[in-house]
């Protein structure tokens, strides 16, 4: 429920009340004043269902001008005592579309505060990614002030409101562009001269990396949509779950532009581009679901071209990305590459008699190495009880060979670099 104060023209309370109650009014109260100009004014208390506040706004726009007071909290509205809680108590509806597009517009306001969020998170994000520090990671997500623009973008979309989109997406790049800044600063200023393990890392790319942006999108836009009664997911965690997928590939993209390791800096970008396409795409569409549209109730100066045209401007980059990714190069799919040869040395492990797999680990080489992309394969075995292998030496160069002949097999230009250690097996133990 919303408990809304509108203001009307003197006298025309007895009809907004009537047209307020057949719209779902829960409670309503009203009373005569005199407004700033010493005109007669009515003043009316009323609680509405979610989804009716667009709804009764409309309407009783027929008594105005109007004047409303629109707090962002629920109410509950009830009349105690009661055997049983009413109907309107246990309100949860989605909210009103006029209340989701006004939330929106209030929040594009302060460009300091966004600014000093987005370098801090900066900070925060190269001291987690020089020092290795995963948890500093997760701590830049919830300084990183993206989830603002993001929504605000699909808000403005859904709803066909230029300007709107025109200040969210300038807040969009100037939020990655000045977190990005301050890691290349930072990077200048220590005299950093590698990438460490944990930025290489962040920099490759899985072939599901399209569905963070997605479920990011999603869930960003599902919570601005539902009632906070109705919500058991916090509004910082939906923020941390949309910077989960801008922050640390911003910090890596300034790292990487600093050390002039180019060789980084497509698949960064890559990265960013994928979680801006595929997150307001999904939050737009989730909007429109929710009637946040051009032409419905007080969205009538939205530009109905524009969704059509935006959705499908987002859908084909999304597209294009996607065929950048899986047709034209290697490089954009390192951690599934990374997992598919780890589950290839592990086959070959179990294909060889007397032997017993125990770990396989692989990883890309943070530094730059001419010839095909390589990978690092880490494999332990153990030679099994009661098995005819003496020789650790020759075990470990045979599985070696059969590894790296394997990996080059199934995945063309990669290069596998192979380390096997093999441990002699263990006395008394039974293999099930």
């Amino acid at each position: 429920m919303r408990t809304i104060l509108i203001q009307v023209r003197g006298g025309c309370a007895p009809a907004a009340s009537e047209r307020a109650t057949e719209l779902g009014a829960a409670t309503l109260s009203w009373w005569r004043g005199h407004g700033g100009d010493g005109a007669d004014v009515d003043l009316l208390s009323v609680s509405v269902p979610n989804e009716s506040v667009g709804d009764l706004l409309t309407a009783l726009e027929d008594y105005g001008p109007i004047e409303a007071s629109l707090p962002a909290t629920g109410s509950f509205a009830f009349e105690p005592p009661r055997a049983e809680p009413p109907r309107e108590l246990v309100d949860v509806t989605p909210r009103s579309p006029v209340e989701i597009f006004l939330a929106g517009q209030q929040s594009a306001g302060s460009w300091s505060g966004f600014l000093l969020y987005a370098a801090a998170a900066g900070v925060v994000v190269w001291i987690g990614l020089y020092t290795e520090t995963i948890y500093l990671l997760t701590a830049a997500m919830l300084l990183a002030p993206f989830a603002g623009p993001a929504m605000n973008t699909a808000i403005a979309i859904s709803s066909g409101d230029r300007y709107l989109l025109k200040h969210s997406v300038l807040r969009y790049v100037v939020g990655v562009s000045v977190t990005a800044v301050s890691c290349a600063v930072l990077t200048l200023l220590v005299g950093q001269h590698r990438i460490s393990d944990l930025t290489s890392e962040v920099m490759s790319v899985s072939s599901v990396a399209v569905l963070l942006p997605i479920a990011a999108g999603v869930a960003g836009a599902n919570h601005l949509v539902q009632s906070e009664h109705s919500s058991l997911v916090s509004g910082a965690a939906v923020g941390m779950l949309v910077a989960a997928s801008l922050a640390p590939p911003t910090g890596g993209l300034g790292i990487a532009v600093a050390l002039g390791r180019w060789d980084l800096v497509g698949p960064a970008v890559f990265q960013v581009a994928l979680q801006l396409a595929g997150i307001t795409l999904t939050a737009a569409l989730i909007f429109r679901l929710y009637g946040l549209t051009p032409g419905r109730g007080r969205f009538e100066h939205g530009h109905r071209g524009l969704l059509p045209v935006a959705l499908t401007g987002l859908s084909l980059a999304l597209g294009a990305l996607l065929v950048v990714q899986f047709v034209t190069t290697t490089s954009l799919q390192t951690t599934s590459l990374a997992q598919t040869a780890t589950e290839i040395a592990a086959d070959v492990v179990h294909d060889e008699p007397g032997v017993l797999l125990l770990e396989v680990s692989s990883a890309t080489p943070s530094e730059v190495v001419p010839g095909p992309r390589r990978l690092l394969l880490d494999v332990a075995v153990e030679v099994a009880p009661g098995s005819s292998v003496t020789d650790l030496s020759a075990l470990e160069r045979t599985l070696e060979a059969r590894v790296r002949a394997a990996v080059d097999d199934e995945l063309a230009g990669v290069g596998a670099a192979v380390d096997v250690t093999a441990y002699p097996a263990r006395e008394g133990v039974e293999v099930s």
